[in-house]
């Protein structure tokens, strides 16, 4: 009789303990998700601009509705949509598509083709701040003129290693980043990278002044200059002042002209104490192979109150 209670008893807690590993297991799955997030559905491919080759968060995951749209279609608030393309899914943009409404994150596990295999321009529009391609990641450039647009001037393309930008490969399969073209299938000189440079460097790189925040801006001679950059981590950095003939003046050896910044969350600041002028700034940011540089034109007046210290 004992035996037979203890053994229920035991059968009970198993049932317990399976239950509670179960909804663990639900509560992992459905981590890291907001409403209204979007995956591809199936092994495809199947078109982007196409309801039924998704499915939507609303708490599990759902096959999306004609009212749900496609990632993009309709208008959302912040916090906008993550789409993520699951490993061995493809999804396509066959033809030329502007979306309109902004994506928080693209994440790429299989493949996003852009183009029809022909020699048509297609032309695609993707507001969003970051397209991460993952390992077993692919962006394919599908034809001979295929550009793809990010709007955003602060956007970012992270590339896992592993991950891949291919392309038929043409100086016509484009990426620009607000108005710039930033990279090419085969490159184009020192200010436009290729897909194979991108890879390698991990990803997409800006750099970026924050202080002094606009062009042309007066500042006084003793001053400290601020700057970062958008794009993957672990980067190289060097400050460079050059004065109306081109030549270099020093920055103060106290705030480090060069060296490492570890994430984008990291800032750098230097300053220097030139005569007054006027003087061209600049910042370089480097990774492997690609190098981005921000500038600013500055005039450098005379302290208003001269400094009792070495200028910090």
């Amino acid at each position: 009789m004992t035996g037979s209670f203890l053994n229920s008893k035991v059968s009970v807690m198993k049932q317990k303990y399976y239950y509670l590993i179960l909804l663990i297991t639900i509560s992992l799955s459905s981590f890291g998700q907001t409403t209204g997030d979007f995956r591809s559905k199936t092994g495809g491919p199947a078109e982007w601009n196409t309801y039924t080759s998704w499915q939507i968060f609303n708490g599990t995951w759902n096959d999306a509705i004609l009212s749900d749209g496609y990632p993009g279609e309709n208008s959302t608030t912040s916090p906008y949509p993550t789409v993520t393309i699951l490993a061995g899914q493809t999804i396509n943009i066959s033809l030329s598509l502007t979306i309109h409404n902004e994506i928080k994150e693209l994440i790429i596990f299989g493949t996003l083709a852009m183009g029809d295999r022909s020699s048509t321009q297609n032309n695609t529009s993707l507001i969003t701040n970051l397209i991460t391609i993952e390992s077993t990641g692919t962006l394919n450039f599908n034809g001979g003129k295929v550009r793809l647009t990010l709007p955003n001037s602060n956007a970012a393309i992270s590339v896992s290693s592993g991950g891949k930008i291919n392309g038929n490969c043409t100086a016509n399969d484009e990426i620009f980043i607000g108005s710039t073209k930033y990279a090419t299938c085969t490159g184009g000189g020192s200010n436009t990278y290729s897909f194979g440079k991108i890879e390698t460097a991990g990803g997409t790189l800006k750099a970026e002044i924050t202080d002094p925040s606009i062009e042309n801006q007066t500042i006084e001679a003793c001053t400290s200059v601020s700057g970062g950059y958008i794009g993957p981590d672990n980067v190289v950095f060097k400050w460079n002042l050059t004065d109306v003939d081109g030549n270099a003046v020093a920055i103060n050896t106290f705030s480090p002209a060069s060296g490492n910044l570890a994430t984008s969350d990291d800032q750098t600041t230097a300053s220097f104490s030139p005569i007054a002028g006027q003087y061209l700034l600049s910042l370089e940011i480097t990774k492997g192979t690609i190098t981005n540089i921000a500038t600013r034109n500055i005039t450098v007046t005379d302290d208003a109150t001269p400094p009792t210290i070495n200028c910090p």
